[in-house]
Parts: C-alpha cells; structure tokens; sequence
C-alpha cells in the first residue's frame, strides 16, 4: 500500500484521467473530491463489505454475488431510474367559455 500526506487543496492523479483533492479536514474526518469520467464507478468500500456480508448471512448465494462490478450495475440501473423523464401527463380539457368570456374566434364576433 503506498502511503501519501497530502494538505488542503493538494491532489493525486490516480491513472491519466482520475483526480482526488483533499478538500477539508476537521479532526479526524477528512472531505474529498474525486474528479473522473463518468464511466468510472465510485463507490464507498464499507457499502460493498456490508452488502457482502448480508448476501452471505441471508444466504443469498456467495458472498461474491457482491462484486464491486455487479453493484457498479445496480448503481447504473438507479441512477437511470432517477434520470428518467416523468410519466406524461393527461392534458386538462379546455372548459366551455362562461358567459363573460367569449372565444374571440366566434362566428358571431367576425365580420
């Protein structure tokens, strides 16, 4: 494991195209940023440990049904979910004009 300091504001280049700053610390917690395409999954490891471990205690097959790949799909799938566009709704029906409000295209206004 190669072990870096880094201060606020200063970065490292994971490959060509993936950057990670040192945002923010305070105390013990430290913020990050991470900048890549988007075809590059991110994901926390203590998610993909627990969801390892509740696929095996619940007997859901092996634990490597939980590959970081098979969430990176699951990721893909929600994220599409909530990206889609909202179900068309019904127009409302035009109501009869009332007696104070003629259509300005009426026979009777023509001339």
């Amino acid at each position: 494991m190669l072990v870096l300091s880094r201060k606020v504001g200063q970065a490292l280049l994971l490959g060509k195209d993936i950057e990670i700053t040192v945002l923010r610390v305070d105390g013990d917690q430290i913020r990050l940023g991470v900048r890549a395409p988007k075809s590059v999954s991110i994901l926390r490891k203590e998610l993909i440990d627990d969801v390892r471990t509740a696929t095996a205690d619940a007997g859901v097959g092996k634990a490597e049904s939980a590959k970081p790949s098979g969430l990176s799909e699951l990721a893909a799938k929600l994220r599409k979910q909530t990206s889609a566009p909202a179900t068309a709704v019904a127009p409302i029906a035009p109501t009869a004009p009332n007696a104070t409000t003629a259509p300005t295209n009426s026979p009777e206004k023509r001339q």
